[in-house]
């Protein structure tokens, strides 16, 4: 399988907080999640009914699970996609605006066919067309601080492509090392099932934009 491998150094996240306030994402908790999604208009009752079922997790995992078995090994795990020539090129890490360019640039030349992944649907949580020309597929987790990290650059990236480039979010919680992450993802979900495909978008920036 190939990889993209930047030239330069990737960014690195500090998850400590130092001698700042601690963000959203490091205190964040099912109080959060449920204080977001009345913020965009949620239904109370079935949000909370939704997430103590758990009634997305068999989707959660079997998004994990696709991520482990393409070769992601930790988040943000992210494949540029060619919709016309089925290539695919998957970036590890937290890569910076100008890297991301640099591999969305390189998918034919450096991308392969065969990816073991499904491709974009409009069933998917997804900012643009599943048939733009490039999809970019990121695997993420809500607590993840490299998530986080990458997160204003993907947007930026296809804010400025005008239709060409589209972003599809699939669920990838690291609950190993992340306690929330698999709450969170649910919430996530359980908003996008009551509210739509805009409201799981809100709900991501709520939570790596504070």
């Amino acid at each position: 399988m190939t990889h993209f491998f930047p030239s330069g150094t990737p960014a690195v996240a500090d998850n400590t907080g130092g001698d700042q306030a601690p963000t959203l994402q490091q205190t964040m908790g099912p109080s959060t999640y449920l204080q977001i999604a009345q913020s965009l208009g949620i239904d109370t009752a079935k949000y909370q009914s939704c997430v103590d079922a758990k009634t997305y997790q068999t989707k959660i995992d079997a998004d994990a699970a696709e991520a482990a078995k393409i070769g992601g090994q930790g988040t943000p795990y992210t494949v540029v996609y060619d919709t016309k020539t089925k290539k695919s090129l998957p970036i590890s890490g937290a890569l910076p605006y100008e890297q991301l360019k640099a591999a969305i640039d390189a998918v034919n030349t450096q991308g392969t066919t065969g990816l073991a992944m499904r491709a974009p649907s409009a069933s998917d949580h997804i900012i643009g067309s599943a048939t733009a020309p490039i999809v970019l597929v990121e695997y993420s987790d809500f607590q993840c601080p490299y998530c986080k990290m990458i997160h204003p650059a993907l947007k930026q990236i296809v804010s400025e492509s005008k239709g060409q480039i589209a972003w599809v979010y699939r669920d990838f919680p690291l609950y190993q090392i992340h306690p929330e992450a698999e709450n969170s993802a649910n919430a996530a979900e359980c908003i996008a099932a009551q509210l739509g495909n805009d409201a799981f978008w809100k709900f991501g920036d709520a939570i790596f934009e504070s």
